[in-house]
């Protein structure tokens, strides 16, 4: 996916004008904004100008992700019970490090 071009306080002046009864496709051809960008951010004044979607996984989850894709990529079978080996070797050394951090 490309990232945008645009800075965030490009952003918030066209969000702005939009709101001030502006046309979302006269600001994109004004700034070069997508239309789309500019129609969620008034839909859905949360998503905050430079703020990122939530992503699905947490990081302790991306990395379990990360870890997988990288055993594949070193030619490691990713059959059921190395991956559930694998995520559960995980767990242990996280869990015994907050453990042991704790203690």
């Amino acid at each position: 996916m490309k990232r945008s071009s645009y800075s965030k306080e490009d952003l918030k002046r066209d969000v702005d004008e939009y709101n001030n009864s502006a046309i979302s496709i006269a600001i994109t051809a004004k700034y070069g904004i997508l239309e789309s960008t500019i129609r969620n951010h008034k839909s859905n004044p949360k998503l905050g100008i430079g703020s990122r979607r939530p992503t699905l996984l947490s990081n302790e989850q991306k990395y379990v992700a990360e870890l997988l894709k990288n055993l594949e990529l070193i030619g490691v079978r990713l059959t059921k019970p190395v991956v559930i080996k694998s995520a559960s070797d995980y767990v242990q050394r996280v869990t015994s490090k907050v453990i042991n951090s704790v203690l």
